[in-house]
Order: structure tokens, then sequence, then C-alpha cells
């Protein structure tokens, strides 16, 4: 992957700098990473603490406006199975 920053996702998994994680994981990592908590999170991404919270359980995921949002705040890119591709919630 070109950019190691760049999230890659194929409906359950992501591709982050070369590592395979859960769209949860890369968030619980990139929000630790920023110092930020779910609640702060939440404030700026306009939602409330349990859907960050969601999200990072992999119960449901962020639609693409908050997607976008995402990158925004973490200052990484969306690669563009994620930017075009119609997400699902993860399957266990």
């Amino acid at each position: 992957m070109d950019n190691p920053a760049a999230l890659c996702y194929d409906g359950r998994r992501i591709e982050a700098g070369g590592e395979t994680m859960t769209l949860g994981e890369r968030l619980i990592q990139l929000r630790a990473k920023a110092g930020l908590s779910q609640d702060t999170l939440a404030e700026q991404l306009g939602v409330s603490r349990q859907s960050v919270s969601k999200w990072e359980n992999d119960a449901s995921v962020p639609d693409l406006e908050k997607l976008v949002k995402l990158s925004g705040v973490f200052g990484v890119s969306l690669d563009e199975p994620v930017s075009y591709t119609h997400l699902t919630l993860p399957t266990t």
C-alpha cells in the first residue's frame, strides 16, 4: 500500500499500513493515537458516544458522510473501496 495511513475496506476487514484489522479496531487505534475520548470524537462528528462505541465494537459501521469526517479528524485518506462501495454490517 502506497499510503500507510490509507484505509482499504473490504466489507469486514481493512488494511492499514500492512496490518489487517476490523474497521472498529482501526477506529480504536486512530482515536487512541489522537488522544480523543469516545465523547470528544462523537461531539466532533455530531453523533452519540454510543454510535462511536458501536462502530468500535463492529456492531455497526459509520455511513459514508461520517467516514469522510473521520478521515479528516484523523488525517487519513479513504481509498476508493471505502469511498465508493456500499458498506454493510460486519458478519459474524
